[in-house]
This record gives C-alpha cells, sequence and structure tokens, in this order.
C-alpha cells in the first residue's frame, strides 16, 4: 500500500539520517605540555595554546570532542581552565587582536583543573566559517603554578551514509598508517568516497 512504501522511505530516511562514524585524528594536538603562570601579572588572563584543524568533512560534521588528562596548582582551584574559542576563519592567527579572548566568541569553557590528574572530555559543534583555538589560563599570577595537559587528542563526528562508508574507509586508512602521514591519495579517496550519493 501507499502507506507501507511511504513508511518504509521514512524509515530509511532515519537510518541514514542518524548514521554517524567517528574520526579520530591519529596524532595528539598536544602530548604533554605544561603552561606556567605569569609572574607578576595577578590575576592571570586566558592565552591562546594551538589552532585545532579544520575537519576533513566539514559539510558532515556533527560535533567535535576532544579528550585529555590535565590538572592544575591554583591554590583556590578555581581559575585553572581551557577554553575552546571561534574567530572568523579568514583570520590571520598572526593578528594582535587575537591575543585577548575577548574578540572571540567562547563555545566551551571548562570546570576548574583538578589538582590530581583526571580526564578530561569536551564536544562543540563547529561552523564551517569559524576557525577554532584552544586557549587556557593558569591562576595564581606566580611562574610556581602550572597547568599540565597530557595526550590532547581529537575526533570527529561526522554523519556517514547507512554503510558507514566513509567511517570505515578512514579506519582502514588509519590502520596502515595513511593518515598519520596525510598523503594526498588519503585524503583523496576519503573526499571522493564523501561526495558519492548514498
Amino acid at each position: 500500500t501507499r502507506q507501507a512504501v511511504e513508511l518504509s522511505m521514512l524509515n530509511s530516511w532515519f537510518r541514514q539520517a542518524l548514521s554517524f562514524s567517528t574520526l579520530k585524528d591519529p596524532i595528539p594536538l598536544i602530548r604533554r605540555i605544561a603552561w606556567q603562570g605569569l609572574s607578576g601579572a595577578g590575576e592571570n588572563r586566558p592565552c591562546r595554546s594551538v589552532w585545532i584543524p579544520t575537519p576533513l568533512f566539514s559539510s558532515r560534521t556533527h560535533s567535535i570532542v576532544m579528550s585529555c588528562f590535565w590538572r592544575g596548582r591554583d591554590n583556590e582551584g578555581t581559575r585553572d581552565k581551557l577554553y575552546i574559542v571561534a574567530v572568523p576563519s579568514q583570520s590571520d592567527p598572526n593578528e594582535e587582536t587575537l591575543d585577548s579572548i575577548e574578540n572571540g566568541t567562547i563555545v566551551y569553557e571548562s570546570p576548574p583543573a583538578p589538582r590530581t590528574e583526571e580526564s578530561l572530555t569536551l564536544s562543540f559543534s563547529p561552523s564551517p566559517d569559524k576557525a577554532y583555538y584552544l586557549w587556557y589560563c593558569v591562576g595564581g599570577g606566580n611562574a610556581q603554578y602550572h597547568l599540565c595537559v597530557n595526550n590532547l587528542s581529537m575526533r570527529t563526528l561526522i554523519y556517514d551514509d547507512s554503510e558507514k562508508w566513509i567511517g570505515r574507509t578512514y579506519e582502514a586508512l588509519h590502520t596502515v598508517g595513511f593518515m598519520e602521514s596525510r598523503n594526498r591519495f588519503s585524503l583523496d579517496m576519503l573526499l571522493s568516497i564523501a561526495t558519492v550519493p548514498a
């Protein structure tokens, strides 16, 4: 019947619409770092750290998930934090205006860092017309204070087709080491699969 056909088509659409794949970046954004407080700076201001790479499939991206291990040494336990900040994608990273967090849009602000090492997971939904940076703030206003981050990694959750061809191909290329080198062949293969009609 017509209703059965429409229901079947709707179910097929939902299966495709709700099909996600996770693409794990093979190279950590940060392996190990300990940011120091700034002596004499009083209550420290946030500082810009690393650029967050644009997702490979920006038109299919649902969200970016980042995870790490971290700990702080702020005695008050309130000011050691991480931020994700968005700026216009055309922005020159050397512009002095980007050195003030007020000139961007904070899309994520972490809770205060723990005094002992714990895991942290954060996520945000990127916009294709924005560039994103990781910022940090070390409390205390003293060089003896540190904010330590280890193994900061990134995963991209994408809308895949019903067979998850993009995710499966990405995983296969990652397994044999192609994604670590980010060579042109592996990227072209993935992009060609991503443009094949579902």
